[in-house]
């Protein structure tokens, strides 16, 4: 029973940041309708400067989320501006390619700065851990937990109570009906980008509390935040909860019972079941 325990902590846990990164991607398909191959590499980006400051300044990773935060934002309003922005009416294939430009790009840039070498912080916290009865939780563990929960009230606020919200969400139902009502939709197409790097940034520096960074990191944070928005439904903004859960819980119990190997192979077993599930309902081919 505690070893059961000890699983489910750990998948809540990988969940949280799998949330953090997921929503961000989700936000720009679902208002912009472009998926971003570059949204890892761009949140690892942003992420390499937490270590920066700490490996330099000593500053506390946790700590510098009031710069890589805010320093997301403005990373993904510039790619916006000065890339993405003029792609928005393009075909499909033309917008994934220019993404995967950018992911190259970013990665090979970061290679250049910081080397292809793994980089990882050490914390104090890092190593104290509360007892939950028959299971433990790392105090890091559960600042993850409660940070994925208020970014997820955070953009659940920011999306129905703030004028700019309410302005997202019109832009992402009908672009040209809102334009006519007076709505500035290239205004609302870079905030909207510039908050889903943002959103990312806060998973980006729990990834690196909990584990390490590399140059291609953020490959892998893509891959599997697209794997979530596919099961939630692509701009399903609160169906990346459920997908996250499904993710980070379907992950821990498969590594603490058949080893880490079946893992990612579970998860796409899975991703097939959901899109054979919907192709039967909908008759759609896949």
């Amino acid at each position: 029973m505690e070893f059961f325990a000890q699983i489910l902590v750990n998948g809540l846990v990988n969940s949280g940041i799998y949330i953090m990164v997921a929503l961000g991607l989700a936000l720009s398909v679902g208002v912009l309708g472009i998926l971003n191959i570059s949204h890892g590499n761009l949140l690892i980006f942003t992420t390499y400067l937490t270590y920066w400051f700490w490996r330099i300044y000593g500053l506390d990773p946790l700590a510098s989320l009031l710069v890589t935060v805010p320093t997301g934002f403005v990373l993904g309003a510039l790619v916006y501006r000065g890339v993405v922005k003029h792609v928005l009416d393009a075909p499909h294939i033309n917008q994934l390619i220019l993404t995967f430009g950018i992911a190259v790009v970013l990665s090979s840039l970061m290679e250049l700065f910081w080397s292809s070498n793994v980089r990882f912080v050490s914390t104090g916290y890092q190593a104290i851990s509360l007892s939950l009865g028959i299971a433990q939780i790392g105090s890091l563990s559960a600042a993850i937990l409660l940070v994925a929960f208020s970014v997820c009230l955070f953009l659940h606020l920011f999306l129905t109570k703030t004028s700019m919200g309410k302005s997202i969400r019109a832009v992402s139902q009908n672009p040209k009906g809102a334009a006519l009502v007076g709505i500035d939709v290239n205004r609302v197409y870079l905030v909207t980008f510039g908050v889903s790097i943002a959103l990312g940034s806060f998973a980006g520096v729990f990834w690196l509390l909990v584990g390490y960074i590399t140059p291609y990191v953020g490959d892998i944070l893509t891959l599997k935040a697209f794997c979530i928005i596919v099961v939630a439904g692509l701009g399903n903004l609160y169906g990346v909860i459920w997908a996250s859960l499904l993710l980070g819980l379907s992950e821990s119990f498969v590594k603490g019972y058949f080893g880490p190997g079946w893992a990612d192979a579970v998860f796409f077993a899975i991703i097939m079941l959901v899109l054979i599930y919907r192709s039967f309902r909908t008759g759609e081919v896949i």
